[in-house]
């Protein structure tokens, strides 16, 4: 390789490492084309996985600024640029090698420190990110489903509001009357008529003597000598 593409590569591969959030050094020993070309469709277009000399990588970190990971770059290296969620790549990565044994996780580098074989596993196995945030919107729904009436001081105090159901009022009682106005009718007079009888009104009399000045005033008015005696 000449001198020039060897520093156009330096400088590439420089500026994946500082628009990278995430990186991933594998070992590819042992892995055909098409082993790469499905590695690379699993990890989707958020990830570029890119195959490189070891005196390359190494100069590319140091121009940009990633220290840490000389120790890595032996053997057959691939180098997994993830501008994308870390934990998906991650995910992708741990499951290809799972299912092909050629491919070898090294360690990786993440928010400026080196991270080790486990730490690179353990960072796959979290949740993503959309995981995550559901699960958050879910308890926070929760949460406010616990307190339905933390609105309701505050809606009571909009103008114009009024509660659709209201309590009906208990219906007024009457004050009992006495027994002696309860009566709809005059009591029947007695036998006796000299005997005082009581009326609605409350007033006390003889029943005979009301019934004898009654027929005198009947008869004032046709003869009054004849209904006094005079004649």
């Amino acid at each position: 390789m000449a001198r020039a593409d060897k520093a156009a590569a330096v400088a590439d591969i420089a500026e994946q490492f500082k628009a990278s959030t995430a990186t991933v050094i594998t070992e590819y020993r042992g892995l055909t084309v098409a082993h790469l070309a499905e590695l690379r469709r699993s990890l989707g277009q958020s990830v570029t996985y890119a195959v490189a000399k070891n005196t390359l990588v190494k100069r590319a970190a140091s121009e940009a600024g990633v220290d840490g990971l000389d120790e890595l770059f032996v053997g057959p290296t691939a180098i997994a640029f993830i501008s994308g969620e870390p934990v998906d790549a991650a995910k992708a990565i741990k499951t290809f090698a799972k299912d092909h044994k050629a491919l070898v996780i090294k360690g990786g580098y993440m928010d400026g420190h080196p991270l080790t074989v486990g730490e690179v596993e353990r960072i796959a196995d979290l949740e993503s990110r959309e995981v995550l945030l559901a699960k958050l919107a879910g308890a926070m729904k929760g949460n406010l489903s616990k307190a339905p009436g933390c609105s309701t001081p505050r809606r009571r105090r909009w103008p114009g509001w009024r509660p659709r159901c209201r309590r009906r009022r208990p219906p007024r009682l009457r004050p009992r009357r006495p027994a002696r106005l309860r009566r709809k009718h005059r009591l029947t007079p007695p036998n006796n008529p000299n005997i005082p009888t009581t009326t609605e009104s409350g007033r006390t009399h003889t029943h005979g003597k009301t019934v004898h000045r009654r027929a005198a005033r009947r008869l004032q008015g046709h003869d009054p000598a004849g209904a006094l005696g005079l004649r």
